[in-house]
Order: C-alpha cells, then sequence, then structure tokens
C-alpha cells in the first residue's frame, strides 16, 4: 500500500473507537432518540423485544435498549421517571462479547469517578455522571458501558414522589 495512504488510513481507523463511545452511541442520544430511531439505525439485528425494551446483536456485542412509557411521572420504575414522550430511549446498555481495553474507547478516564464494586474482587465501575456513561470493567479492560442520561437532561426527570 502507498506510505501516504497508510499515513492517512491508520490515525482515520485508530479514530473508529472513539466514534463508538461517545456521549451519543452511534447516533443514539438517550431521552431525546425514539424507537424508530433505534430501528433506523441498528434494528435489522434485533434479538428480541419485550413492551418496553428491545435486545439486539451486533457481533461482537449485545446491546439492551430500555424505552420511555408514557409521560405520567408516576415515577415508579425507570420507564415512567422521565417527562419524555413514549418510546423514546432512556438507558443503553452495551455488553461486549469480548472484553475489550479500556484505552481502546476512546474516552477520557480522568473525567471518570472509580468505584471498586464491594462484593466482586478486581471488578470496577467507572462513571462520568455528568455526560451519563458508566464502564463496568477491570483496572485495565472494559466489559460493558451503560448510558444513562446527561446531567443536561435532568429537567426531564419526573419528580419524586
Amino acid at each position: 500500500m502507498n506510505s501516504r495512504l497508510t499515513k492517512l488510513l491508520v490515525p482515520t481507523a485508530m479514530l473508529i473507537p472513539m466514534l463508538c463511545y461517545a456521549k451519543e452511541w452511534r447516533g443514539i442520544v438517550r431521552l431525546h432518540s425514539t424507537r424508530a430511531d433505534v430501528d433506523r439505525l441498528i434494528g435489522t439485528k434485533k434479538l428480541r423485544c419485550g413492551g418496553l425494551s428491545c435486545l439486539y446483536d451486533l457481533g461482537q456485542e449485545t446491546v439492551f435498549v430500555l424505552y420511555a412509557d408514557e409521560p405520567s411521572c408516576k415515577n415508579d420504575d425507570a420507564t415512567t421517571s422521565w417527562k419524555v414522550p413514549r418510546d423514546t430511549v432512556i438507558e443503553i446498555n452495551i455488553h461486549f462479547k469480548l472484553e475489550r481495553s479500556l484505552k481502546d474507547l476512546g474516552l477520557v478516564l480522568t473525567k471518570f469517578s472509580k468505584r471498586n464494586d464491594e462484593e466482586l474482587a478486581g471488578f470496577i465501575y467507572y462513571n462520568d455522571w455528568d455526560e451519563g456513561i458508566e464502564i463496568e470493567g477491570t483496572a485495565t479492560t472494559a466489559m460493558g458501558i451503560n448510558y444513562y442520561q446527561e446531567a443536561k437532561d435532568n429537567s426531564l426527570r419526573c419528580p419524586r414522589n
């Protein structure tokens, strides 16, 4: 391969993980994207759906998406705790089939708080509450990423009963 082309492609390929694990995930934004958006972006990979959630198999990862119920603000579970229309994405949980290096996620881990699991030795949770991202893993690897609401979207939360 031409060395100029290699110099151009290699840095571009290194950006791919960063694009996948940013604030939005594959173009899906919590509390703003809808089930129709998810179906358009990854819907052909559905394993199963039941009520307000769907499970997708994307080859190297399994993805669970939770959707909002009616915006009644009952606040009795995660699906009724948001002032958003029914079928709005409220949570995305990604489980990697093979652990990934934390470095390969393209996230600035210095922004994350770190909490050791009290029951599973070596298991660590990294949280960025402002961005609504939690990484489950170890000191060097990630087993999954959970996307919750960003701090800027807390105004969409229903009042506590």
